[in-house]
């Protein structure tokens, strides 16, 4: 800090650099061990650490404390905990990498006289689970050491070793995808049978320690229920205004030995329902109507999202909250072994709702409802799935990092979220598992099929490179593009090495447009894969890798390499469209709407055929009632492709549908309650396909990107980094009356806000950051503009006749007319700008 005070022209004193913020070196680890008890697996670990021989008198200046598991943990210092986050060190594939994290523990060791208990419980966490790496992963184990600095100077290290100490955890079993059992007969009764830690090292999976650099996971709220229901002896059941991830946190006084038992669900079923039963897909009015509401859990397949504690019986309220497990639930069923006469206090429960600590990057509101709510949807989802790595869902017995899931919302996770530290560290994991022959598994970390060359889909392995673009597109980082290209050319040859016959299922394809809209909200039978060619989208993913591996090339400078990529783009472009191009019919491949606008967006259509393609799929959407009936990848696709080609309109009434298929189904359906987080399937509530129902699936999310870039009308120009040169546009629509952001960039915070004031008027506020730039596109024809008035005085007539009195004005904002005067671009610069554009 050396700062120059512009008052005095003095300058302040120095200060001492922190450590606890840089990135430890790897030496941090030398003597020490991984240590666990020598009987039991989950285990409470303890060093008894004295002050006074060291720091004497005058006490500790600073206390890191640097940990890291096989499995998980959770640390404490005289039975407080060392951090407020959860789920440490972190997810990886531990036969390449372990983490390790850094606790600032400073103020829990000052002042104190006497010794302190550093103590850690051990968790499954990740080890442990219905996916089991192959091969397995070893016993668990603890890794830790503590740094003091005192205040007289000297400084002490304290490492794990054989003379820690180990007893039998109170937490008697453990699981992401099991719940969790808690005896807390066996928690700080001062009778625990204490015996020396022994070394677990010769067991320990070969990965590398390294520091985990991206966000941890927090607790974001605690939310107490809106309702408590007593719905049969000794059972209640507690409903939370939304569905989210977590756990519960209950303060319960009950006797000794007594078991309190917690289920959770995201939806809960009616027995009654003459169309269902509870067994089958639910049917949840908006309120549970019956005394005896039931929770539903087919949609869980093998998961127990259930947990039980055993009191201590001490007659004061016991804590009882897991350590190493969450849920996606919205009800939570908690049941008592003894008779609990009088009702449950509502500020006794919480829902922890937590998830990886991500900052906002926007603050975009709609004029719509439905817009307003599917962000908040969006949102949500994406949060719920939060853990670490970003995940298809919270509620079953995958929660994995689905690449498919992640690459069709990068765009969209990345505008609503800062996600740069957490999507470094997941490529970091991509990067681990890639595979000998350059192919990259379907979900990472690779928790099964370890050895599998061949498991991977391009739609799906297509995350690795997107995600690179994606981080780049947003720091005009050099450093993440050098780390990861070696990586990505492996990769993008591979898929090259087998793109002869995209027919052929050469690439492998498996998923496809995954999960289509079928014909009935409640079919017999529910396809999901039928429907567009999976080899069609597996060659349009591959064709979009293409480019941003030209686009990423060129960033470093590699002209060679990027002319190769933007040729071998354009080649796979057109083998695509003559290789599913059915000329009798003149539609590609099934004539659906996801392949239609698939090839529409790749702008691979000879311009003969645009227009037939266009009417085609207009015609298709009106056909379904202007409603949608693709799957995940049309989902994304066929708004943006319709934008592009001028039908913002269709494209924003497709999104604003409230009845089946649709997002605003998601909200409004009948017999389940609405508004909540996404859905796997556009019918969740009427499937009868519990083992791929979610509700809290991340897929459909992926519209949020259009929603940003077309409906709002923000986007960076094409092939720049950074969001230092912006196109800005309002939609050629009149259902959404305005929507406005802030948006954070690496230069600066962008403020946008357009209005539409009865359909004659068009008034857009601008705040530019130094060194951004922005082109403001408006579509002449559509609104019927006749003139633009900048920032009160400068006004500019749209009729671009040559004897006008704004010509200074013109030379000033306006850069380009395009179709005749029909289409307008204005340059703006950093700064304020206030824009009137009216029809007179």
């Amino acid at each position: 800090n050396n700062n120059n005070n512009s008052s005095t022209g003095s300058s302040s004193t120095w200060s001492q650099v922190r450590e606890d913020f840089l990135p430890p070196s790897p030496s941090i680890w030398e003597g020490t061990v991984w240590i666990n008890s020598p009987v039991h697996d989950l285990s409470i670990i303890r060093k008894i650490v004295s002050l006074h021989s060291s720091c004497d008198y005058l006490g500790v200046r600073e206390a890191l404390l640097y940990a890291s598991a096989l499995g998980g943990y959770r640390c404490f210092i005289d039975n407080i905990p060392c951090s407020d986050t959860y789920f440490e060190p972190g997810w990886t594939n531990v036969h390449k990498r372990v983490q390790y994290t850094m606790h600032n523990v400073t103020e829990l060791m000052m002042d104190k006289n006497t010794p302190v208990t550093l103590s850690f419980a051990l968790g499954n966490l990740y080890y442990d689970r219905v996916y089991v790496q192959n091969p397995s992963p070893g016993r668990l184990g603890l890794r830790a050491k503590l740094v003091i600095s005192c205040k007289n100077g000297n400084k002490t290290t304290i490492g794990t070793n054989t003379e820690w100490e180990t007893t039998q955890s109170y937490i008697q079993n453990t699981s992401i995808y099991r719940g969790e059992s808690v005896d807390l007969r066996l928690k700080d009764t001062g009778t625990e049978k204490w015996e020396a830690a022994v070394d677990v090292s010769s067991t320990a999976p070969s990965g590398t320690l390294a520091y985990r650099t991206s966000p941890p996971i927090t607790a974001e709220a605690l939310l107490t229920p809106v309702n408590i229901k007593n719905t049969r002896k000794n059972v209640f059941l507690l409903t939370f205004e939304e569905n989210l991830s977590g756990w519960i946190r209950a303060k319960v006084i009950g006797p000794r030995g007594g078991v309190v038992t917690l289920r959770h669900a995201e939806v809960l079923c009616h027995e009654d329902d003459s169309r269902q039963t509870c067994s089958g897909p639910p049917s949840t009015t908006k309120e549970c109507l019956h005394s005896n509401c039931r929770l539903y859990v087919a949609n869980l397949r093998a998961a127990n999202s259930t947990e039980t504690f055993i009191l201590k019986g001490t007659g004061a309220p016991e804590v009882l909250e897991p350590y190493f497990t969450y849920h996606a639930f919205r009800f939570c069923e908690i049941e008592f072994s003894w008779n609990v006469e009088n009702p449950l206090y509502i500020h006794d429960y919480y829902a922890v709702k937590a998830h990886t600590h991500v900052k906002s990057a926007q603050n975009v509101t709609f004029g719509h409802p439905v817009a307003n709510m599917l962000q908040t949807m969006i949102e949500k989802t994406e949060k719920a799935n939060f853990w670490h790595v970003p995940t298809d869902c919270a509620s079953r017995d995958e929660r994995l990092g689905w690449s498919g899931d992640g690459q069709l919302t990068a765009e969209e996770a990345a505008t609503n979220f800062d996600m740069i530290d957490m999507y470094k560290n997941w490529l970091d994991l991509m990067a681990d598992d890639q595979r000998t022959n350059g192919s990259v598994p379907c979900y990472v970390p690779a928790v099964e099929r370890y050895d599998a060359d061949q498991w991977f889909d391009p739609s799906w392995s297509a995350v690795y490179i997107e995600i690179v673009h994606q981080v780049w597109k947003r720091t005009e980082s050099m450093a993440i593009l050098l780390q990861h290209y070696t990586n990505l050319v492996k990769y993008i040859n591979l898929i090259e090495s087998i793109a002869t016959n995209y027919k052929s299922n050469e690439f492998q394809a498996q998923w496809g447009d995954w999960v289509p809209a079928s014909d009935s909200p409640v079919p017999t039978i529910h396809s999901l894969t039928r429907g567009v060619n999976k080899q069609l989208c597996a060659a349009f993913s591959y064709v979009l890798n293409l480019r941003q591996m030209g686009e990423i090339a060129n960033a470093l400078g590699y002209h060679n390499d990027s002319l190769l990529w933007q040729r071998k783009a354009v080649e796979r472009g057109e083998q695509l469209f003559t290789q599913f191009y059915n000329s009798s019919s003149r539609v590609i491949d099934d004539g659906s709407q996801t392949a239609t606008a698939l090839a529409l967006y790749l702008q691979v259509v000879p311009s003969e055929l645009v227009s037939i393609f266009l009417n085609h799929l207009l015609t298709d959407i009106k056909n379904h009632n202007m409603h949608l009936s693709s799957g995940i990848i049309g989902a994304r696709f066929v708004l943006e492709t319709l934008s592009r080609y001028g039908y913002d309109n269709v494209s924003t009434t497709l999104l604003l549908q409230d009845t089946y298929p649709s997002w605003g189904y998601m909200m409004n359906s009948k017999i389940e309650p609405g508004g909540q987080l996404l859905w796997e399937r556009w019918n969740s509530d009427g499937c009868d396909c519990p083992e791929m129902n979610a509700r809290s699936q991340k897929m459909f999310a992926a519209v949020g990107a259009w929603m940003y870039q077309h409906l709002l009308g923000v986007d960076r120009k094409p092939g720049t980094a950074g969001y230092r040169n912006l196109i800005l546009k309002v939609p050629n629509q009149r259902d959404v009356k305005h929507a406005g952001t802030t948006m954070s960039t690496a230069a600066g915070d962008v403020q946008y806000k357009w209005e539409i004031v009865n359909d004659l008027q068009l008034n857009i506020t601008l705040q530019l950051p130094v060194s951004v730039e922005a082109e403001l596109q408006i579509s002449i024809q559509y609104w019927k503009f006749r003139t633009a008035i900048f920032n009160g005085d400068c006004q500019v007539a749209l009729n671009f006749g040559s004897n006008s009195e704004s010509d200074e004005c013109m030379l000033k904002y306006l850069l380009t007319v395009a179709n005749n005067g029909d289409y307008c671009t204005f340059g703006m610069k950093s700064g304020f700008h206030n824009i009137t554009l009216m029809s007179k």
